[in-house]
């Protein structure tokens, strides 16, 4: 692949970072580079740049997919991220329950019970600044508001 084929490849995943999550990407960049430089940059890249932009699954069915999966690998802090990410994409709390209930037939309660509370930490911080249910970015990604803060991890 050449050199300006990666960085389009880049910026693309930058962009649609933005898009899932707001000006909560940086946060989400900067804990991965703190990780390592070089495994960030294969995740905007990959993950968010090749992947996440494709055509045959609209970003709310890749979030559902994602929550899924992460739950399944008991991994919070990511299952936060993405929790939050699949509001933005429109999926609603009630939704995201349901999506737990029925974990449960094939992961187990105890699985499906985990991932449940993980997300209801996400539902009340955003109950308590004024937004449930499902949120959607209303501005440019962005832009800022102190309301939109969620705490994410420091690895997320």
């Amino acid at each position: 692949m050449t050199d300006d084929a990666l960085t389009r490849r880049l910026a693309r995943g930058h962009e649609q970072g933005h898009l899932m999550l707001g000006h909560r990407w940086e946060r989400v960049v900067e804990a991965l580079e703190k990780a390592s430089p070089e495994f960030a940059r294969y995740v905007v890249e990959f993950a968010y740049g090749e992947v996440y932009p494709r055509e045959g699954l609209d970003l709310r069915s890749r979030e559902l997919i994602a929550v899924t999966c992460l739950t399944l690998q008991g991994l919070r802090p990511e299952l936060k991220t993405h929790v939050l990410a699949a509001m933005e994409a429109g999926v609603t709390e009630q939704e995201l329950v349901e999506l737990f209930i029925h974990l449960a037939l094939y992961a187990g309660f105890p699985t499906a019970l985990a991932g449940l509370k993980t997300a209801r930490e996400v539902f009340d911080q955003q109950a308590a600044r004024g937004k449930s249910g499902a949120a959607t970015i209303t501005r440019p990604p962005h832009q800022t508001s102190a309301q939109d803060e969620v705490s994410l991890p420091e690895h997320a």
